[in-house]
């Protein structure tokens, strides 16, 4: 996406442009080191944060996240695991693959990715997002459903997760803390969703 000059801003040396009262953060070319830089900047949550505040995750106290957000200690969480690295690797493939499924017939999504027939257009978001009313939140969505990049507007968040063995056989479903992370981002981008 092509971003005029004129409508860059900056903020404590991060680049970001406002839509709809949001202000979306460039992460094009960012490496990871200032990516997480961005994330705790003003001591934002992001949205693996909830978890930890909620209880549910079982990697990180919420002692342990108060620390971090402080500025006294970065956890294991801010670095690199197996977990972070394959969510990473595989997100491009499960949002692409996402774009083919039928929920009326999970089978189909293999056929219809032949054929080219996609149930729903997924785009990739560039951008980490700031809501002026919900400032200490910081939204990394994976990617958006319908979005239309003229109006800048979405018709549904998409998120891409990988759930591990023991996340399933703990929650025997969907772990709370993914419901948690879309439920932080759909409050946090919801000016600029249908």
């Amino acid at each position: 996406m092509k971003i005029k000059p004129s409508k860059i801003k900056t903020y404590k040396g991060f680049n970001y442009i406002e839509n709809h009262g949001l202000r979306y953060y460039i992460l094009d070319g960012m490496d990871r080191s200032n990516w997480l830089r961005l994330r705790q900047m003003d001591g934002a949550l992001g949205g693996s944060d909830v978890g930890t505040i909620m209880g549910w995750n079982y990697r990180q106290s919420r002692l342990e996240l108060f620390y971090q957000k402080i500025g006294l200690n970065f956890s294991a969480s801010e670095s690199a695991t197996q977990y972070t690295y394959w969510g990473s690797k595989n997100e491009a493939a499960i949002m692409y693959a996402a774009q083919f499924y039928d929920f009326s017939d999970p089978e189909s999504y293999l056929y219809n990715e032949a054929i080219g027939h996609k149930i729903r257009n997924i785009s990739e978001l560039k951008f980490s997002v700031r809501n002026p009313d919900v400032p200490y939140i910081n939204a990394n969505v994976d990617g958006l459903i319908g979005f239309n990049k003229r109006k800048f507007t979405a018709d549904r968040i998409a998120e891409s997760k990988t759930i591990s063995r023991q996340s399933a056989e703990m929650w025997e479903s969907i772990p709370p803390y993914h419901l948690g992370q879309v439920i932080m981002y759909m409050h946090t981008l919801r000016p600029m969703l249908n």
